[in-house]
């Protein structure tokens, strides 16, 4: 077990988690209330070319991205190491099947390939040694011609964002955790896999969130993450992904954008 995953094994964990990291009005909801809208359309999308449709949702915690999702699809499968988060996952949820998995471990029993695997607030906060082999797990899981890997990091260094890590320090807090996007590109590739598409949500520091300026910086982030020229900047950036094809797309054509390049190139 990573020591990420272990700081998820406290009693009470899966509730703080619901009340005050995705609480009412706290600025991680603003931004998955951005997000949840796209990763709808998204997997309707990929329904609609497939006849039974596995999803898998890998460090499910408490099943915020399995709620919105499982109506949409046939099959539904939430993994955590932690049982404090599947309890609460296991009481929001209604057709997922949730396991508790250590998906590197020999025996892990986790079904597949999915058409659809999603990752959410996992690789930035887990320690780097175990980014790429969770990655290639992962990748090994995707149904190898259609499926879909779905991540974000919720800390792009090229942001604001890296400006609070910075005030954290200086406050003896420890630094937050930040990655480049070049770190991303270097660990999907080392995966076997392409970044189809990437969107940014957001642009202002999360401490204006709850400050007086509220309306403001939701106004202003609401504005930012509809603008495709923001998105290298946004500090939090979702990536789609596929297994690396003879020839792939530059952009994801799942969602109606861009087409594969004519001399077959792949752009990641």
């Amino acid at each position: 077990m990573t020591k990420y995953a272990a700081g998820y094994w406290k009693p009470g964990v899966g509730d703080f988690y619901d009340e005050y990291v995705y609480g009412p009005r706290t600025y991680d909801s603003f931004v998955w209330n951005l997000q949840r809208s796209l990763l709808r359309s998204y997997v309707r999308r990929l329904r609609q070319q497939q006849a039974h449709f596995r999803y898998l949702d890998f460090a499910c915690g408490t099943g915020r991205i399995l709620v919105e999702l499982e109506s949409l699809v046939d099959e539904a499968t939430g993994i955590d190491l932690s049982e404090e988060m599947l309890t609460n996952a296991r009481e929001r949820t209604t057709k997922s099947k949730l396991k508790k998995v250590d998906i590197l471990a020999d025996d892990a029993d986790v079904g597949g390939p999915f058409h659809l695997i999603t990752a959410f607030r996992f690789f930035l906060n887990v320690e780097p040694e175990t980014r790429l082999p969770i990655l290639l797990r992962l990748a090994n899981l995707l149904e190898p011609s259609s499926g879909r890997l779905i991540f974000n990091i919720h800390g792009n260094a090229f942001s604001l964002f890296q400006l609070e890590s910075l005030s954290s320090k200086l406050r003896g807090k420890g630094w937050k955790p930040t990655m480049h996007m070049s770190q991303v590109n270097d660990l999907v590739r080392q995966a076997g896999l392409v970044v189809n598409a990437r969107y940014g949500f957001g642009l202002l520091p999360r401490s204006l969130h709850r400050s007086r300026l509220r309306s403001i910086a939701e106004g202003a982030d609401s504005w930012a993450t509809r603008r495709q020229l923001v998105r290298p900047i946004s500090p939090d950036v979702i990536f789609v992904c596929s297994p690396v094809p003879k020839a792939c797309p530059t952009r994801d054509l799942s969602l109606g954008q861009g087409r594969p390049p004519s001399d077959g190139s792949c752009v990641g």
